[in-house]
């Protein structure tokens, strides 16, 4: 597998966002540009040049160049106060394969924050991000196009999942690089159109959770190591969620799984078709291991919206989730990769999975990707149609936005925040 390894470092300032601002006024007004406190040591947004906002959004206007590659842009936290004119933000760029078109959980950070791992082209990439400078440090082949990565709590592990072969394979990661340690199939194939789309490792460890879009369902695995063997098995049956479930993530405490539904058929000439709407389906998970697998998960909640959603955040205290969406007629429409995002606020009850609408703002261009800071005060959203990262904040329940964007590489579709 060729690369293109190349790490670059500089400064930058931070952009003020006017145009944002006085779309938002209309619904809550705009407070003066802030940073606001925050937590974490890295913010770190994965880049695709090769893809338009116009492929992103399903338009067959949109070109998809395959020669170039992206990469990380990983910024230095807490970022600076916009009022200080001379205040410059560090940064760093580490050259990275991977795709826009992807599902979300193309890039995934280890629990301690010095790894990050990246599924890209052809396999997955591990960069360390500790000392003066990330570096990457092994890349490994999975078996087709890895579509999403995950680490396990305790960060020696880590699974990348390939919808071309339908397995999962298990990757042992360290300083000195990244090894496939197992491989299962998982049962689907793009014949029977269940590729699953997404990944996500429960905070015990002791679970999978995986997104099945073909099939409108989520599926869990029991994952087991005993004697330095690993094996998984499946968790209970297959329960059904929203239509086309893009990504999944489990709740701080692990009882629930929080599917984002799309409702976006196949794509025909290149043009993805939308069916309206959307939806958030939480999944209220068995705390009993069956070992016959028929044990039966239950949907908790599931919110209808009027838009389709591309990504989650849940907040870590678990009492609220933010969904970046698209609004209902912006999919296949001239002029949506410039002006379609959307964040919705919603309740969480930790106790019983009710979801509760508390509020939504315009987001810019293409809301992709959310991140919490390790506070949770704090969110990143970026903004793949204006090449930026944008700070909010939930005060009273309510979305603000900070008035302060950080511009990144070409087409941001990913954002993680190191601790």
């Amino acid at each position: 597998m060729t690369r293109k390894h190349n790490t670059t470092r500089g400064q930058s300032r931070l952009a003020l966002g006017p145009l944002l601002c006085f779309a938002a006024a209309a619904l809550s007004g705009c407070a003066a540009p802030s940073t606001t406190p925050q937590q974490g040591r890295l913010l770190i947004t994965l880049e695709d040049p090769t893809t338009s906002p116009e492929a992103f959004v399903g338009l067959s206007g949109g070109e998809v160049e395959r020669h170039d590659v992206g990469g990380l842009t990983i910024f230095d936290l807490p970022l600076p106060d916009p009022a200080d004119e001379a205040a410059l933000v560090n940064y760093q760029q580490v050259t990275v394969s991977n795709s826009a078109l992807r599902a979300q959980g193309a890039v995934a950070l280890s629990p301690n924050g010095r790894f990050a791992l990246v599924a890209g082209d052809e396999g997955v990439t591990l960069v360390d991000l500790q000392g003066p400078a990330a570096r990457i440090v092994g890349a490994v082949e999975v078996g087709g196009t890895p579509v999403s990565v995950a680490f396990h709590p305790e960060g020696r592990l880590a699974a990348a999942l390939s919808a071309e072969d339908a397995s999962l394979r298990l990757l042992e990661v360290s300083a000195e690089g990244v090894r496939v340690l197992e491989s299962w199939p998982l049962g689907w194939s793009l014949g029977d159109d269940a590729a699953p789309s997404s990944i996500a490792w429960h905070p015990g460890g002791y679970f999978i959770g995986l997104t099945l879009p073909g099939r409108n369902q989520a599926a869990f695995l029991e994952f087991q190591e005993r004697s330095g063997a690993y094996t998984v098995r499946p968790w209970g049956r297959a329960t059904p969620t929203g239509r086309r479930p893009v990504q999944g993530m489990w709740s701080p405490d692990g009882r629930f799984f929080i599917t984002a539904d799309r409702r976006w058929s196949d794509a025909d000439e290149g043009v993805r078709v939308y069916q309206g709407g959307g939806s958030i389906t939480v999944i209220r998970v068995s705390d009993t291991i069956d070992l016959g697998g028929d044990l039966g998960h239950d949907r908790a909640d599931r919110m209808t919206l009027p838009l389709a959603p591309d990504a989650i955040a849940i907040s870590p205290d678990g009492r609220r989730l933010v969904i970046a969406s698209r609004r209902a007629d912006d999919v296949g429409r001239p002029g949506a990769e410039r002006e379609g995002g959307r964040l919705t606020l919603l309740g969480f009850d930790r106790a019983r999975g009710g979801l509760t609408g508390l509020d939504e703002k315009r987001a810019g261009s293409l809301a992709s990707a959310l991140a919490f800071d390790p506070a949770g005060r704090t969110l990143f959203v970026t903004d793949l149609g204006n090449s930026e990262v944008q700070m909010w904040r939930i005060d009273r329940e309510r979305l603000v936005y900070t008035g302060v964007n950080i511009t990144t590489g070409r087409s941001p579709h990913g954002v993680v925040v190191a601790p």
